[in-house]
């Protein structure tokens, strides 16, 4: 089978076994059009490729992930499931009740925390979503009882814990005049900190970043 993900600004695709061992992988920026994107990443694993199409997003209801769906149906009319896109921790959580760690139990969670936080639920083998398709969206949970432009518009959770919480975090403690190695990786330009940065930092030994990302873990 195919698998498809669709993220802030790649397009990756994957052609797997029935036994879900990966056969070929590719990943094509999207630029400013995610659609052509998702295309040409499936053409780099279709010689691969066997089986049905599956689709995650970061943001399954969102117009570009819907445009993605449609350039998708149009090419691939013969393999295309009459689905919508699924989000990405379920698909994620799916993956690991198939062959990863989660293979020999019939219920599981699915966590994970990188650019963005998300979340999946298996409940005896079958994925589960809600009836709104909103069960797994762990980015609203509410850590911190009070109003913020950025919880309201990420989620509490997706902006303390995501790369925004975990770059922010790091910034402010610069500015209150800790020394990190990662300003002088940006020369200086605070609003250029990557979450990249951060953990490559605190992987090298950087003090600040070790205790932010301790921080939020």
């Amino acid at each position: 089978m195919v698998g498809l993900e669709l993220r802030d600004t790649l397009a990756v695709a994957v052609a797997v076994d029935d036994r879900g061992q990966l056969l070929a992988r590719a990943e094509v920026e999207t630029g400013s059009d995610p659609s052509a994107a998702a295309v040409a990443a499936l053409d780099r694993v279709a010689a691969a490729a066997q089986g049905g199409l599956g689709v995650a997003a970061l943001s399954p209801d969102s117009a570009a992930t819907h445009a993605a769906l449609e350039s998708l149906a149009r090419r691939r009319a013969g393999s295309f499931p009459p689905l919508p896109a699924v989000d990405s921790g379920t698909a994620a959580a799916v993956a690991e009740a198939w062959t990863g760690s989660a293979r020999d139990v019939r219920d599981s969670v699915y966590f994970a925390v990188a650019d963005h936080t998300i979340a999946g639920i298996v409940r005896d083998r079958v994925p589960s979503t809600g009836a709104t398709r909103r069960a797994p969206a762990i980015a609203w949970l509410a850590l911190n009882p009070v109003e913020r432009e950025d919880y309201r518009k990420i989620g509490c959770l997706e902006a303390e814990v995501a790369s925004a919480g975990i770059v922010r975090r790091l910034v402010w403690r610069i500015k209150a005049g800790d020394r990190s190695r990662v300003q002088d990786l940006v020369n200086g330009d605070l609003a250029a900190i990557t979450l990249e940065q951060v953990l490559d930092g605190a992987r090298e030994g950087d003090g600040v970043s070790i205790s932010v990302v301790r921080d939020t873990a």
